[in-house]
């Protein structure tokens, strides 16, 4: 009776334990599809507000220039390349000046609920439900809305943000929606076939959707922070495929597009070199390192050359914008060869350029200046008839902190001293040594000076 009695408790033993196991793996499988659910909702609305910062940081060069029609060339492409079905862009005062939507339904849809009375300086999201038929008998049931302020930043003393305008946009979560009742199904599946092996169907869990979801989540920090060098993983649940492919198509897109931005708002089109908004942000910041850097009592100087071609209205007048533009390419090209990593150099209008030289004294930006006088009035440009046409330029320099303290006076100093060598000639540099205005045509100069010259007069 002993023993009977035993077995009956090693049964029971057996078959409480049994039915813990299977309580615990109900349990964590109820938590892991509802983590799963929630984490999936979570990076999803999280990766799409990463994108609309994204968008909207890169459309405020277009705003504050107001370059619509390359905006609308960027916008089409984050269009065409993103799950996004409705994409406006609106100014500060509310006024639409760009749209995109994939169905007409949705253009009367945000108006009647009229977002723009919502617009502010913070960004904001919100879900609906919407329904609406499309082909093939599918419909979209779900939308996210997210509204982003569009700010530019001004670089002084002290960092501020001006509000330009806003960016909409709506994305589809119907795919969401049909991934969430996915993986209920798949959990209610694993749940009812494989109960009797808690332990296995636990890891099982683990493997198939604790790291997906995980890798995902990764794999958003990545494409927030611009890293575009992704090693594609395969996963059991195709659904996962998927999302993973469509991330990593996204991320290829956004590189592209961000090459293609970078060389539309930084790069003159004709030179290629940096265009004047470019040169004014690398100045305003290589100003304001200086004057702190001075502060402390280090020191921290740096030349200002502009140079314009001389004649350029002749030349243009005579052989045409075509010659014109050819030999603004030549300069430009020359102006790259002849600079260092570590100079900045621009179209700054016209046949005017600017460069900021990383020298310690005016006697080497002289001779830099003087260098590159004399390779382009020794260049030829050799027009499509034969004819070979020479050119040359003037240049004007001012030295930080020197000549000024001040950046703006600094470039005026530089363009009044181009003037000068305009007016004397042409051909020439202008600069200001020992307080006195005086004008260079050739290395020989650099030589004779003295300060005994210009103590006199």
């Amino acid at each position: 009776m002993r023993i009977i009695d035993f077995f009956r408790k090693i049964n029971n033993a057996i078959f409480v334990l049994l039915a813990f196991n299977i309580l615990i793996f109900a349990i964590t499988l109820y938590w892991l599809k509802n983590n799963l659910e929630n984490n999936l909702i979570k990076y999803t609305i999280d990766f799409y507000i990463e994108t609309s910062k994204n968008i909207s940081s890169r459309m405020k060069k277009y705003i504050e220039y107001e370059q619509f029609e390359a905006m609308k060339i960027i916008l089409q492409q984050e269009y065409d390349n993103q799950n996004i079905i409705y994409l406006a862009v609106f100014n500060k005062q509310g006024a639409n000046l760009i749209y995109f939507s994939r169905y007409p339904q949705l253009v009367d849809y945000v108006s009647k609920k009229d977002f723009i009375s919502l617009l502010g300086k913070t960004q904001k999201y919100y879900i609906d439900d919407y329904n609406l038929n499309i082909e093939n008998g599918e419909k979209i049931s779900k939308l996210l809305i997210v509204i982003t302020p569009i700010e530019k930043t001004i670089i002084s003393d002290i960092q501020d943000k001006i509000l330009i305008g806003y960016l909409l946009i709506v994305f589809d979560l119907t795919r969401l929606d049909n991934q969430l009742k996915t993986i209920g199904f798949y959990s209610s599946l694993v749940l009812a076939l494989l109960s009797l092996f808690s332990i296995i169907v636990s890891i099982f869990m683990i493997i198939q959707f604790y790291k997906p979801i995980e890798y995902l989540r990764n794999l958003a920090v990545e494409l927030s922070k611009s890293k575009f060098n992704i090693q594609r993983r395969v996963f059991w649940f195709k659904e996962f495929n998927y999302l993973v492919d469509s991330f990593i198509r996204m991320a290829q897109a956004l590189e592209q597009q961000l090459t293609l931005l970078e060389s539309i708002a930084s790069l003159d089109a004709l030179t290629k070199l940096y265009n004047r908004g470019a040169f004014e942000k690398f100045y305003n910041a290589i100003a304001l390192e200086s004057k702190m850097k001075i502060a402390l009592g280090l020191n921290k100087t740096f030349a200002v050359v502009m140079l314009d071609i001389d004649n350029f209205k002749k030349i243009n007048d005579t052989y045409g914008h075509k010659v014109g533009d050819m030999v603004l390419s030549k300069v430009a090209e020359i102006i790259k060869t002849r600079k260092r990593n570590t100079d900045i150099a621009a179209r700054y209008g016209g046949e005017e350029f600017i460069i900021i030289l990383n020298v310690s004294n005016k006697i080497d930006a002289l001779k830099f200046c003087l260098d590159l006088k004399n390779i382009i009035s020794k260049t030829e440009f050799i027009l499509d008839d034969g004819t070979k046409l020479s050119v040359s330029a003037s240049f004007g320099v001012a030295f930080y902190p020197e000549d000024s303290k001040d950046k703006d006076a600094l470039v005026k100093i530089a363009d009044d001293n181009l003037y000068n060598s305009k007016r004397k000639g042409k051909n020439r540099v202008s600069v200001i040594l020992y307080g006195k205005l005086v004008d260079l045509e050739d290395f020989k100069q650099i030589e004779t000076l003295k300060v005994k010259d210009f103590a006199e007069g």
